[in-house]
């Protein structure tokens, strides 16, 4: 029978034995608990950092150190509720915490809560005991940027904070540090300690990937335990995710019967086999991570992303961000880095930046471009937006001097913003200043061509109907052909134009047929066809007479390559002359002929008398 998978990704694990290390924080959050002049502290992190899990171990845990009666509070589903409410369903778990009844429901419930009803329930703890709420996603009641910040909760809430401090204490969860709260909520924070919720060190990620040795169903090697941590760099939960696919794969692969061994082993091969799945069912939690990122930070983790596991300079980000269309570089893109240095996305290295969690990073790179990532740049000046909004509003009643006038401003500030330049080239438009439009428009093409194609195309055609010359008609339908190959018109144009182009040079080389064919094309799609001047009809008639009147086809042959044919004679000339040379001189050396001087002399020895022998 198969074991139990013991990894759990996605799910706080505070209430299991899947919880690891956090002893440091544990540590901080009793001291602050125990102090007197103390009743808060405030934890952050990024999402899925583990956060949730350390809140619900607290729960479990903090009875046995001291005298404190936790309760875990959720604010997640909670944002859009009104203040009573809100408190009521609060006071329906403390009631069930301390032992009371549940208070009824009022639509007031917010005016006895406080001065009423807490302290009876706070006086149902036991002897020298206090109420520790544990809030969890505190942040959501509190974002500038979100759809509902309960200003409200939060006047009420620090008078609460200040009403019970020996009985009552808080700890409070975010996603995000509390320097990015709107201020209203700040003023609960003020004099408050944070602590930030941070990665694994490398001793707890052993020990939470050895989880499967202890429950008896995987061994793990020291090469498979590297591994991971350098994909992970102890993010729990991407270290759960992970080592839960290394447990499925090695038990699929797993034959007991072929080996003594009873359990699998992972190895290092099986760890990077498991990335692909590990990402993939990590999908949801990591684009929430990303959706808790601001608009600067998307930007800065995107491009960084991209340029691989590795240190990038300064200098390398900035050419990165220009190379892909952002040509300034604003004070908000210039801190970015340091504040995904505070959420554990990023860490500096040898005078540059690199990602803390390579598995992170190549979710990054794979999911979230940077070219479409840079659709946040509308996002990175909030006076910006604002100055748009109000000009759309101006624009809604007509009033297009004003609407101008804050649209300028707003991309003084943020010269990437897409509506306000996408509202402010249909001003420009409307007011003949085309050249406007499309400086405007093309300086948004390159960050998003897909967005300003329509516009811009308009734009082009509006220049053409008012172009001086056809060359700069031309020219201007090969910019729309450029953002929009498809479109008819432009092609059309271009065509004629090519054909137009290559008759006229045929014409003026003397290559007459090719000049018809090209011109014929031209005057067959558009009879009174004609570029600065010169039309294509007179010109095709030039090229049919010289047709007409052209010699055979071997005498233009002849007179185009009079050249070669003359050198061609000259060459066999020469060898003509060269051959009937070599004749005559091979004849005189064989003394005949006119050149027999030339015979070499032939001399013929003397013949010696032969001796005459006498008989003796």
């Amino acid at each position: 029978m198969l074991p139990t998978n013991p990894y759990i990704a996605g799910n706080p694990v505070g209430k299991t034995p899947v919880f690891v290390g956090r002893e440091d924080i544990l540590e901080l959050i009793l001291r602050v608990l125990r102090n007197p002049n103390q009743n808060a502290i405030t934890l952050y992190g990024q999402r899925r950092i583990g956060k949730t899990s350390l809140l619900q171990y607290m729960e479990t845990t903090l009875p046995d150190e001291g005298a404190f009666v936790p309760l875990f509070f959720d604010l997640q589903d909670q944002t859009a509720q009104p203040l009573s409410a809100l408190l009521y369903h609060l006071a329906q778990k403390i009631a069930d915490k301390v032992g009371l009844q549940p208070p009824p429901e009022d639509a007031q419930f917010q005016k006895v809560f406080n001065t009423q009803w807490l302290p009876r329930a706070l006086g149902n703890l036991p002897e020298s005991h206090s109420l520790v709420l544990l809030f969890d996603e505190f942040d959501v009641l509190a974002d500038p940027q979100g759809k509902h910040v309960n200003r409200e909760f939060f006047t009420y809430f620090r008078e609460l904070m200040q009403a019970h401090p020996k009985k009552l204490q808080f700890v409070f969860v975010m996603g995000r540090n509390i320097s990015d709260l709107s201020n209203i909520a700040l003023s609960i924070f003020k004099g408050t300690p944070a602590e930030r919720v941070s990665l694994l060190n490398r001793k707890d990620t052993e020990y939470l990937v050895r989880l499967s040795e202890r429950a008896k169903s995987l061994h793990w090697d020291a090469e498979a335990i590297t591994a991971v941590w350098n994909l992970t760099n102890g993010h729990p939960f991407l270290t759960q995710a992970l080592c839960s696919q290394v447990w499925e794969a090695a038990w699929d692969d797993f034959e007991a019967d072929e080996t003594e061994e009873t359990i699998p082993t992972a190895t290092a091969a099986l760890v990077e086999a498991a990335r692909e799945p590990a990402l993939r069912i990590s999908e949801n939690s990591l684009q929430w991570v990303w959706d808790g990122l601001g608009a600067a930070e998307r930007i800065v983790t995107a491009a960084l992303a991209q340029a691989g596991a590795r240190v990038v300079t300064e200098d390398e980000l900035n050419r990165i961000l220009q190379d892909s269309g952002i040509r300034i570089i604003i004070r908000e893109l210039r801190d970015a880095p340091e504040l995904l240095k505070e959420w554990d996305v990023l860490e500096q290295v040898d005078g540059g930046y690199r990602f803390r969690v390579e598995l992170l990073r190549q979710w990054v790179a794979a999911n979230q471009k940077l070219k479409r990532v840079q659709r946040e740049l509308d996002n990175l000046q909030p006076t910006a937006e604002n100055l748009y909004l109000a000009a759309r509003g101006y624009y809604e009643n007509r009033d297009e001097r004003n609407a101008e006038d804050l649209l300028e401003q707003a991309l003084e500030l943020n010269p990437r913003h897409q509506d306000a330049t996408l509202l402010l080239a249909d001003i420009y438009r409307a007011q003949g200043r085309l050249e406007d439009a499309a400086d405007l428009l093309e300086n948004l093409s390159d960050v998003h061509p897909n967005l300003v194609r329509g516009p811009l195309t308009e734009t082009y055609l509006q220049k053409i109907s008012k172009a001086q010359n056809d060359s700069e008609k031309i020219a201007l339908y090969e910019k729309i052909l450029q953002i929009n190959p498809t479109h008819k018109k432009a092609a059309e144009e271009k065509t004629l134009y090519d054909n137009f182009q290559l008759g006229k040079t045929a014409l003026k080389e003397g290559r007459w047929e090719s000049a018809r064919d090209a011109l014929q094309k031209v005057v067959s799609q558009r009879a009174d066809y004609a570029l600065d001047g010169e039309s294509a009809a007179v010109l095709l008639a030039e090229a049919v007479k010289a047709l007409q009147k052209a010699p055979p086809a071997w005498k233009q042959w002849l007179r185009k390559n009079w050249g070669l044919v003359t050198g061609m004679l000259i060459v066999l000339l020469a060898a003509g002359v060269f051959s009937i040379g070599g004749a005559l001189v091979a004849s005189g050396q064989q003394g005949s002929g006119p050149l027999a001087f030339l015979a070499t002399p032939t001399f013929s020895p003397t013949p010696s008398p032969s001796p005459t022998l006498s008989p003796t």
